[in-house]
């Protein structure tokens, strides 16, 4: 049962950095092309945030069970889950570029009052 929860929380962990990819580009094109970014972006970011604590809430889950399957070495253990804090490091990285970006076309296209 434990190995069927632990093959649950990974594909959920994915599909959730699947998701915030897909937000990420969505972002990028926003910046690029929307008429006004930050009404989308303000709404992108707290999908992304949603999406962030839910992963995050998953890895923890899968750190618990980690220990409790028989046929899950420490090595694999350690790969997967570091394979998964890889991921998002990137992403959060990746999110940085797409916020400084607004930043500079906010700069470049200061809103009008």
């Amino acid at each position: 049962m434990k190995q069927k929860d632990w093959r649950t929380n990974l594909d959920t962990a994915h599909a959730s950095l699947r998701a915030q990819e897909e937000i990420l580009e969505r972002l990028r094109r926003e910046v690029e092309d929307g008429e006004d970014p930050y009404i989308a972006a303000s709404q992108l970011l707290t999908r992304w945030q949603f999406l962030r604590t839910h992963f995050r809430q998953t890895q923890l889950a899968l750190l618990r069970e980690a220990g409790e399957i028989p046929d899950l070495n420490d090595y694999q253990r350690r790969r997967t889950l570091d394979s998964l804090e890889l991921r998002a490091r990137q992403l959060d990285a990746s999110l940085a570029t797409v916020l400084n970006e607004l930043e500079r076309h906010e700069e470049q296209h200061p809103a009008t009052a």
